[in-house]
């Protein structure tokens, strides 16, 4: 993680930061435990939260999020848009389904930021069964 240059981020298919490293303080100005189990839709700007779900979704094209779904700013509501699939569902791991790169803007507390960066985000879905 040194030679890194960004960070690690880990989210479950319904968008909660399973894992994130200690670097994402030099990025975004979060500590790391301050945002580890937390909604990564808390932290993306709400133009790029559509794209990040799109983006979780393994075919990319989830389920619509109704705006009644949505709750209200701040509010923590559960995810209807995980949807369960059987392993002879999903396309092998090694194919590129699974492959992501896009530009979403997270929140950033850093003085050199408006509130928001653009980062660069690439990295490849994994399921894991159990």
């Amino acid at each position: 993680l040194q030679a890194l240059n960004g960070f690690v981020l880990v989210v479950t298919a319904d968008g909660v930061i399973f894992y994130v490293s200690p670097t994402v303080q030099d990025y975004l100005g979060f500590h790391q435990t301050d945002v580890m189990h937390q909604s990564v839709f808390e932290l993306i700007h709400v133009e790029d939260q559509q794209e990040f779900r799109r983006n979780l979704h393994w075919a990319l094209n989830p389920p619509a999020v109704n705006e009644a779904d949505k709750g209200r700013p701040g509010e923590r509501v559960a995810s209807t848009s995980v949807i369960p699939y059987g392993p002879e569902q999903l396309p092998p791991e090694n194919t590129s389904f699974f492959e992501r790169n896009f530009i979403c803007q997270f929140r950033c507390l850093l003085d050199n930021s408006s509130g928001f960066v653009a980062l660069n985000l690439q990295g490849r879905l994994r399921f894991l069964h159990g």
